[in-house]
């Protein structure tokens, strides 16, 4: 009797546990489609999702309480959801203070909202198909035949919507086996046999037994749980102290600091009153030549940088447009504004900019992306330019996306032509940023093997062919023999490194490193060419020792022309987990220590190369010491 009873526990739970891992499982595809970090289930996921189906099973005659198991599992869903819209919109992991915000429309949080409702009206046959066979499941717990035949369309159709090849390592196949195998157990005879009645209404385990054995030493194990997550990821006061920094305080002493005297070079007023054009390509990471196995050779470059200095090694100090951009004027570490109470405008004032308006320059900023987004017109305000143009100020006049640039010649040329000043203009474009669009792909189709990346370099070189046509048009009408031309990334771009893609989410070198060329005629065929290394907080240092204009910004970076000691770089995500960003490291002397809070691992490498023996007290205490020297732990 006990093994009648068992078998009918069994196979009410598995029925409960296999509607709510696809839900589970899908529910994380559409989070990665938004660009979160890890978009497959992970062990975590497996356990609380039978721990919920657990409980509804045990209490299956009572209807309330197999109800809340059930929901419990659906507002999970809707959480990996939220933590979709935060994680790429707001770079912030979910957490209950993220939650709170989400829903209550504070920090400027209130777009996931509406993106929410848009997606469940255009998938919403998706939704009843998934949510349907819950409420199936508390109305007729027994329904052998129909529970299988609805989940293995849910996971059919599933896999197919969300483009999941069905091998025998992914989640989809494990489950449909296993429905299979529950499909079945009413037509094999139980007999009078206790053991028989066991193994049968185990049956269904074992495929889910195997997918886990053939996914051991996988990221399926060492991926965190977005739930566990949610409450466990904050530093706190204990973690800090307990971290000795004395040594490293001792060790770093002096470097990373502003010196006068480095920012007055030889070449001081070398190229007073210069126009200046700052190009940041979005994304643009250091995949373009002459940099190591890139495949990319801009014409940009050729004709408009030519005899260009460049840096063999220039990094943003975080992979996000708006922290870089706000970096680059201010010459500060800023934090995530999202972990900081007081934090509506982050980091030290951007006086740079400032400094030329006031040494009589006109200052622009164009960029063909929208400048609503985060509130990033807040802070090209709050920078100082003259003249703000974005995505929505440009004309089409039938172009498309970063063409339209080509229809800023006239008002550009107009602009500065009339005034009797010297000016500087920021570019940066839109379309080389995920998801990478190409207008002209007759054109622009030399990378073909139909992965991200190739979407990635295919868009690189259509914008760089737009950019060279936008200052070869901008020559006849402006003169600009008298230009300082300074092209380099906001940021780089990850492509599955470490289980990265995209940007904004790691300090690894891929999202880091971004190319740097300076060009202007009185800089050409100088002995030395290059420069060893470099950061986004010596841009404004370089060009003001060039201009001749004297640096009173008390900034971290220094002029490039001036003879200088290895500094240390510090790197930082800007997704958060908890209080503190989720990754940062720090590159010294060709070593570099990594953090990543998202898999809980240190990492070393010593000129590029993976050390597998770490230090790891010493490592935290470095990286401990650059956080709480920068600020960057929230409270």
């Amino acid at each position: 009797m006990w093994s009648a009873n068992f078998s009918n526990f069994v196979t009410i739970w598995m029925q409960t546990f296999l509607v709510c891992l696809p839900l589970v499982q899908i529910s994380k595809n559409i989070r990665s489609k938004r660009g979160a970090l890890f978009f497959d289930l992970c062990i975590g996921d497996v356990i609380f999702v039978a721990l919920f189906s657990l409980v509804g099973s045990i209490f299956s005659s009572i209807f309330a309480i197999q109800f809340l198991s059930l929901a419990l599992v659906q507002v999970w869903c809707i959480f990996l959801f939220i933590d979709a819209l935060l994680f790429v919109q707001y770079r912030i992991e979910l957490t209950p203070q993220s939650i709170q915000w989400f829903f209550s429309g504070s920090k400027g949080i209130q777009k996931g909202s509406s993106f929410a409702l848009n997606l469940v009206k255009q998938n919403l046959w998706m939704t009843v198909l998934l949510w349907g066979p819950l409420l199936l499941l508390i109305v007729a717990p027994n329904s052998h035949l129909l529970s299988a035949a609805i989940l293995t369309s849910i996971v059919l159709i599933g896999g197919v919507t969300l483009k999941y090849k069905l091998s025998l390592k992914t989640p989809y196949s494990a489950v449909l086996l296993a429905i299979l195998c529950m499909f079945f157990q009413p037509f094999i005879p139980f007999g009078s046999d206790q053991t028989t009645e066991i193994v049968v209404s185990l049956l269904p385990i074992l495929p889910l037994v195997i997918h886990f054995y053939l996914l051991r030493g996988t990221a399926f194990y060492s991926a965190p749980s977005t739930l566990a997550s949610m409450f466990f990821g904050s530093l706190k006061d204990s973690d800090l102290a307990d971290v000795d920094t004395s040594q490293i305080a001792r060790e770093f002493e002096g470097k990373g600091k502003s010196n006068k005297s480095k920012n007055k070079s030889d070449l001081f007023g070398l190229c007073k009153n210069a126009n200046v054009i700052l190009i940041t390509v979005e994304s643009l990471g250091a995949y373009v030549k002459p940099y190591k196995n890139a495949s990319v050779d801009m014409k940009t470059l050729q004709n408009h940088f030519r005899d260009a200095m460049f840096s063999e090694h220039h990094y943003c100090l975080c992979p996000n447009t708006t922290v870089a951009t706000n970096q680059i004027y201010t010459g500060h570490y800023s934090n995530n504004p999202y972990n900081k109470n007081d934090s509506v405008f982050y980091g030290k004032e951007p006086l740079y900019l400032q400094e030329l308006n006031s040494n009589n320059y006109f200052s622009m900023f164009l960029d063909l992306a929208d400048i609503k987004l985060y509130d990033y017109w807040k802070l090209l305000k709050r920078i100082g330019f003259d003249k703000i143009w974005g995505t929505n100020d440009l004309p089409s006049k039938g172009l498309k996306a970063d063409y339209r640039l080509l229809n800023m010649v006239d008002e550009v040329a107009g602009i500065v032509n009339s005034k009797e000043r010297p000016f500087f203009l920021h570019i940066i474009n839109d379309q080389t940023h995920m998801p990478y669009e190409v207008v002209n792909s007759e054109k622009f189709n030399r990378h073909k093997d139909g992965s991200e990346k190739s979407k990635y370099l295919n868009a690189v070189e259509e914008f760089d062919f737009i950019l060279d046509e936008f200052l070869t048009k901008l020559k006849t009408k402006v003169d600009l023999s008298n230009t300082i031309f300074v092209l380099t990334g906001d940021h780089g771009e990850s492509f599955g490194e470490f289980g990265y893609y995209f940007h904004s989410n790691s300090s690894i070198i891929p999202q880091l490193q971004v190319p740097f060329f300076l060009q202007h005629p009185k800089l050409a065929n100088r002995p030395k060419n290059k420069f060893e290394s470099s950061c986004h907080f010596d841009i404004f240092p370089t060009l003001m020792d060039l201009l001749g204009i004297e640096n009173k910004v008390e900034g971290l970076g220094e002029s490039l022309f001036c003879s200088t000691e290895i500094r240390p770089y510090f790197f930082h995500s800007a997704t958060l987990k908890g209080n503190a960003p989720a990754n940062y490291s720090v590159l010294y002397n060709n070593q570099h220590y990594w953090n990543d809070r998202l898999f809980g691992k240190l990492y070393q490498f010593d000129n590029g190369e993976l050390v597998k023996k770490t230090n790891e007290v010493y490592q935290k205490s470095i990286l401990v010491h650059f956080l709480k020297k920068y600020g960057l732990v929230g409270n």
